[in-house]
This record gives C-alpha cells, structure tokens and sequence, in this order.
C-alpha cells in the first residue's frame, strides 16, 4: 500500500507518463478566454451519431457543479453550480450556448449546484427547472426561489419518472448527504442511459439497482481518506464529509462502479467520468493508483475539473467506445 509521501514524490514525474487508465475523447481545453472561433465541435462523436446520448460535464467540485447531457439538438442541464457567464462560456467551448438549454435538474440546492444568480436568466428563457419536492421549502424561503415558483418555472418531483426534455426518461434516486439530502439520476434516451450521482456519504443500494446497466456513469470521487485525515481541516468538516451523509471517498466510488460493473453486463459500462474530486484532499494519482485495481476499467475513466470542460463523452451504439490515452497535467 503506497503512503502518501510515495505517492506525491512520483507526481513530478507523472506528467510524463501516459495514463490509460483514463479516457478521454481529446485533450481537455482550457477556456479563460474562450470564443466562437475556438469553440470544440459540439459533435465530437461524429456527426453520424449525434443521435447518441453524450455528456459534457461543465465544472466539478466545491467552487461550482454543472454538466450538460444531449441527445440531438435536446440539452439537458444538471445543475447550475456554475454563474451564468461562466456557463456561457463553457458551453460556448463546448460548441454549444445558453439558447441549447431546455431544462435543468438540480440535485440539491447548496450553492455549488445551484446560484441564485442563475434566477434573471431562467426567468428571461423561460427555462424549466426540476426539484425534489424535499427541497422546496428551502427553495421557497427566498425571494429568487419565490420568482421561480411564481413564474411557473418549477417542477416538483419525487421517485417517479418525469420527462423533462422530449425523449428523455429520467429518475431521481434519493441519496443522503447533509440535512436535506440530494439527487441522483438516471437518464433514458434512445441513444443510452447515463447515471449521475454526486454529494453522497454513502452508496445506497437503490443507486446500484438504478445505476445498473447504464452505458455511461458519472459518480463522485470526492477525497482520499488517508489526505482527509492529514488535512489541516476542523474535526468538524472531517467528520462532516467522511460521515454517512458527506461525500464519497475514493475507495467507496470505487467499490460502487465495481459492484454496478459485476451486476450488469461489464462491456456496457462504457464510460466512467469521478465527479467532484477535492484539490485540498486528494490528487488525480491517487485516484489512479485506486481504480486502476480493477482492469475492467482500463481506458474508461474520465476525471472531472473544476476549471477544464471535459470533452464531449458519447455513448458508442455498438458499445465499442473511445480509448484514446490521456497525459494528464499535474
């Protein structure tokens, strides 16, 4: 077992190493100053196959949570932990812009998933948003949530499934993570299933039955245990986030897309893209040394960023996928 001294001494010499472990479509672009012009195609599968569920996860962590899911021209939007000019230009980077938006669904409403400042905008695109009915009374406690309501914009839901977006079947699975709880969801469309869970202290057995079969999985990776412990943080937030209703460690997503891996059929999980992931306590090597455990996973992970889009990630029709190695940037 590697301490985590022997881990960081041999992160100097990972960015020249190839990980193929991870998977990614094309490298991950950088957009402090993003424009049409250098905009990513918003097909990235091909154009063939744009009838393919695919996913562009916007920005993961604790300064902001966003990710775009399309079939088509459809864009499906979960959360708005993201400002709206930050959005802006993300999607623009990712060939897309805000008019794409149809609907939003929001896992909870920490401000990380979902800003008020977001309020304006939705009401000036008229554009839906889907909410546990767990949550609307802290919605309805503040004014901009009030507008929302007012305006028609919000829809309530519970464990049924809801279409949001014409051809979009999608699920909410409750999952526990503070007071309140959060979200997951499987999304059901002709061109794949995604599953989509993030914030959650523990793995509840109704998010692997859920999540079973999907071809795309977007899970939360969120901290190394060993990091978290070490950590200059109060005991509090420590005892907070490693709780049963904190956040997933690196181990726990692990044990989660292994035992949704052994449950279904292993060749259709094509993707796995770790959500979330703490700059303060873990490190993408340490991620690497977790999942590369397992050679099932070899080629299929994408790691989430803070301040980088992922490229478009597309479920492939004949369950094939795309491997191609990433150097990843320490």
């Amino acid at each position: 077992m590697w301490t985590i001294r022997t881990l960081l001494t041999r992160m100097s010499r990972a960015t020249r190493m190839q990980l193929p472990l991870f998977s990614v479509d094309q490298a991950n672009a950088s957009f402090d100053s993003v424009s049409n012009q250098g905009a990513k195609d918003c097909s990235p599968c091909g154009s063939a196959r744009l009838s393919q569920l695919r996913l562009c996860v916007l920005g993961s962590g604790s300064g902001g949570n966003s990710a775009v899911v399309c079939q088509g021209a459809s864009a499906l939007v979960i959360d708005l932990g993201l400002g709206p000019m930050t959005t802006a230009r993300r999607l623009v980077a990712a060939g897309m812009n805000l008019q794409a938006i149809q609907a939003v669904c929001l896992t909870h409403l920490d401000q990380d998933h979902f800003r008020p400042t977001w309020v304006a905008t939705l009401l000036r695109s008229q554009i839906p948003i889907y909410l546990h009915r767990w949550h609307i009374h802290d919605l309805a406690s503040h004014a901009e949530g009030k507008r929302l309501q007012k305006a028609g914009l919000v829809h309530l839901i519970d464990e049924e499934p809801f279409e949001p977006v014409d051809g979009y079947s999608v699920q909410a699975i409750r999952l526990p993570h503070d007071r309140k709880g959060t979200c997951g969801y499987r999304v059901v469309t002709s061109g794949g299933a995604l599953g989509y869970a993030t914030d959650l202290g523990h793995v509840p057995k109704q998010l692997i039955n859920a999540f079973t079969g999907v071809d795309l999985l977007a899970i939360e990776s969120n901290y190394d245990e060993q990091m978290q412990v070490q950590s200059g943080r109060p005991a509090f937030l420590k005892r907070r986030i490693m709780g049963r209703a904190g956040h997933l460690s690196n181990d726990q997503s692990f044990i989660a897309v292994r035992e949704i891996l052994d449950r279904g059929l292993a060749s259709s999980l094509q993707h796995i893209v770790l959500l979330h992931r703490s700059n303060q306590c873990n490190h993408p090597s340490i991620v690497r040394h977790v999942f590369e455990e397992d050679p099932r996973l070899l080629g299929r992970i994408t790691l989430a960023e803070q301040r980088e889009i992922t490229p478009w990630i597309c479920v492939d029709p004949n369950g094939s996928g795309h491997h191609e190695q990433l150097n990843l940037k320490f």
